[in-house]
């Protein structure tokens, strides 16, 4: 079930689902495909409960990047 929300990138149910009980890799995916879809809140949440500061400080990093981004167009 995580996965289908997962391949429908509705990661709010994805989320939801996760916190019920998924595996460290899970988690990872998530995160993983949130940021490559901009979701950058959802990523990092889902990033700290891995505790994988890379990733965490990678969705700040990006978040910050498409935030400049967008104010110079």
């Amino acid at each position: 079930t995580f996965y289908r929300f997962l391949e429908k990138k509705d990661f709010n149910m994805a989320y939801k689902i996760a916190c019920i009980g998924v595996t460290e890799q899970d988690w990872r995916a998530l995160g993983i495909d949130a940021l490559l879809s901009k979701n950058f809140y959802l990523a990092k949440k889902a990033f700290v409960r891995i505790r994988d500061l890379k990733y965490i400080d990678l969705c700040d990093l990006s978040e910050q990047m498409h935030q400049m981004k967008t104010l110079n167009e």
